[in-house]
């Protein structure tokens, strides 16, 4: 049978953002490499956003914000391949060779698992039983007397017992003095998982290793976990494939240990990418020890050395930069990716004589990207470029989130007012399809990342990464994984507003030093940044250790 690689992105609803182009991406350069690809998005992703031929199952109801999600899942959303072919008729074929494929020691190791989970639930009944039954004196004394003939292997101190994590539990959610069931009852996939023996472990030492207020990401974590077996279940997933989570988040840890455990020497290779910078800035000793976030990803991390089969989960970023930062909370090793996108789709370089130069700001407009930046850049440079024609601004204007980005919202509406001949404003009903993106790309003499240093000092940037490919030169903040990625003299960079203006003044006065330069230097950027050497990088991993891929 054809191996497959699974790529899960439940933060994939529509063509906002690099969510779709990274899996499309991905997908097209598996199918290159001889590998079924399948696609697995947000329950909200609608069919029709997807190329045809692709297998695409919309089945995840979280994301990477912890938005809402649905109440149940909807099981007509699930359904694929031919008419009456349900969800629950193609997963019972699946759990039924699961469970044919146990070993006779895995059935022992579970029977025996039951058996103690059942002595310890015996146990804490009786001891409720004499608690509220004996009279306090003598409820001390057989205490004591019974704690004396326990051997240490089965004292509290030598175990974690159940009502300590639940102490936790209580701690967690912000409201000690209510009792532990009414806490449970507000996180009821919690509640269930400590009394299943076969997850039991993980989550209650998720919850002992976690602070104030995160008990919620384990409830999202198991939200994520029921998804991914159902997704195990319809794609029939087993060892010889692969599965990419390409922007992952701590809390989809326990999920992925939670099926490896389940599925053993049958699980599939699970590579996990995390995107997410761990610190606002260079990080503090402070940071490392106390920071709530760091404590998250500790925690969560940890638990793959419990799962046992650790060579079923491998951990990586997109950065040197970023592995360094994990790497300083982990244990694990952590490789480094390529940068996927179709660099096919940009066009090179086509600026004809006299024209004005296209500086575009590509991506969603964010605060944390900079687009509060440009109105201020076109005022200053406004009377000698883009009024004298030398300069024209191309802008991606679709602000997707005004309420978490108030500043590029108010940037936008001062955006307006310039002519459209010198700002050109485009998605601003909706974020662009590939086809518009790239051709917007492929418009671009020069790109503007007027990023966030702090945000962005570790992060990756797939805008930069198609500039570069496409030989586009960028401008880029200081002292960043960004600016550390231009060839020499094919870029500029800045510090802050007034430097910014200084980089694009700059870039438009000798802008044809600057293409030279960055052309020179794209064949060598395609080559190490690309679909099929991400994909190799994964086919890879399965016979070295992630590490390695960061050389």
């Amino acid at each position: 049978m054809q191996p497959q690689l699974i790529i899960l992105n439940n933060g994939l609803r529509d063509h906002r953002g690099h969510y779709f182009e990274t899996s499309i991406s991905v997908a097209e350069a598996a199918r290159r490499a001889g590998w079924r690809p399948v696609l697995a998005t947000h329950v909200e992703c609608r069919p029709e956003l997807l190329p045809d031929g692709l297998d695409a199952y919309p089945i995840f109801r979280t994301d990477h914000w912890m938005d809402q999600p649905p109440a149940e899942l909807d099981v007509a959303n699930q359904e694929k391949g031919d008419a009456g072919d349900t969800f629950a008729e193609r997963r019972a074929p699946f759990c039924a060779e699961r469970k044919a494929t146990y070993r006779p020691e895995d059935q022992l190791a579970e029977f025996l698992r039951q058996v103690a989970y059942g002595c310890r639930r015996c146990a804490w009944a009786g001891q409720r039983a004499a608690f509220y039954l004996l009279p306090p004196v003598l409820y001390e004394a057989v205490r004591w007397l019974a704690k004396g003939c326990v051997p240490r292997i089965l004292r509290p101190q030598y175990r974690a017992p159940l009502r300590a994590r639940l102490f936790r539990i209580r701690q967690s959610v912000g409201s000690e003095p209510r009792d532990s069931r009414e806490c449970l009852s507000e996180m009821p996939r919690v509640r269930r998982a400590l009394g299943d023996s076969a997850m039991s472990d993980l989550v209650a030492e998720a919850l002992a290793g976690l602070g104030p207020d995160q008990a919620r990401e384990i409830e999202y974590g198991l939200i994520f976990r029921e998804d991914l077996e159902r997704l195990l279940g319809l794609t029939g997933a087993a060892a010889g494939d692969h599965i990419l989570l390409g922007t992952a988040h701590a809390r989809e840890v326990l999920a992925v240990c939670l099926a490896v455990q389940r599925l053993g020497q049958h699980s599939p290779t699970f590579h996990l990418e995390f995107r997410h910078s761990l610190f606002r800035s260079e990080p503090t000793q402070t940071e490392l020890e106390q920071s709530p976030l760091v404590q998250l990803y500790r925690t969560f991390l940890s638990l793959t050395e419990r799962a046992g089969c650790p060579e079923r989960i491998r951990f990586y970023t997109d950065t040197e930069e970023l592995a360094h930062d994990y790497q300083r909370i982990a244990r694990q090793s952590f490789g480094v990716l390529p940068i996927p996108f179709r660099g096919e789709w940009i066009r090179p370089v086509d600026r004809r004589p006299g024209e004005p130069l296209r500086l575009a700001y590509l991506g969603e407009a964010r605060d944390e990207k900079g687009f509060p930046y440009l109105p201020g850049l076109v005022d200053r440079l406004y009377k000698n470029y883009f009024r004298a024609g030398r300069a024209r601004l191309l802008v991606q204007a679709n602000v997707s989130a005004p309420q978490y980005n108030p500043q590029s919202a108010a940037s936008l509406e001062r955006l307006k007012r310039f002519p459209a001949e010198s700002v050109e404003l485009l998605g601003l009903d909706a974020p662009l399809t590939p086809e518009d993106y790239y051709a917007l790309v492929s418009r671009a003499d020069a790109v503007l990342l007027p990023y966030d240093r702090n945000r962005y000092r570790a992060c990756s940037s797939g805008t930069l990464a198609e500039a570069l490919a496409g030989g586009r030169p960028v401008v880029a903040p200081a002292r960043s994984w960004m600016s550390a990625q231009l060839p020499p003299g094919g870029g500029e960079v800045f510090y802050d507003e007034a430097s910014l203006c200084d980089a694009v003044e700059r870039l438009i006065e000798h802008y044809d030093e600057y293409r030279l330069r960055a052309e020179a230097r794209a064949p060598a950027w395609r080559a190490k940044h690309s679909p099929d050497a991400l994909v190799a990088a994964l086919v890879g991993a399965a016979r070295a250790e992630p590490a390695s891929l960061a050389a």
